[in-house]
């Protein structure tokens, strides 16, 4: 019976709040401006639909990047525009689902 009880207990001191915390603030919706300041073709042969978005934060000048595989083209030729990125925020930071130019 004590292995169940030390179980239960490490479980409730260590998962039980890390459970709670991710219910409560992961999942949201969050939406905000940059400016894209550089979008480049990925070089590899695996990645035909890939674009490198460099995008600059508007308030702090912080600079982003990620790896994009919709909108090739038009992203292409976007250069020094604001657009918007929604997302949602995940364990592994936020997660952009959308690009709106």
């Amino acid at each position: 019976m004590i292995p169940i009880l030390l179980y239960a207990y490490l479980w409730a001191v260590i998962c039980a709040p890390i459970q709670l915390w991710a219910h409560y603030h992961l999942g949201d919706y969050w939406s905000e401006e940059y400016i894209l300041v550089e979008s480049e073709a990925c070089y590899s042969d695996y990645e035909p639909n890939c674009v490198r978005l460099l995008f600059a934060d508007i308030s702090t000048n912080k600079q982003h990047t990620i790896r994009w595989y919709l909108d090739k083209h038009k992203l292409l030729k976007l250069k020094n525009t604001k657009v918007n990125l929604v997302g949602e925020k995940s364990y592994f930071g936020y997660l952009v689902n959308e690009i709106q130019w």
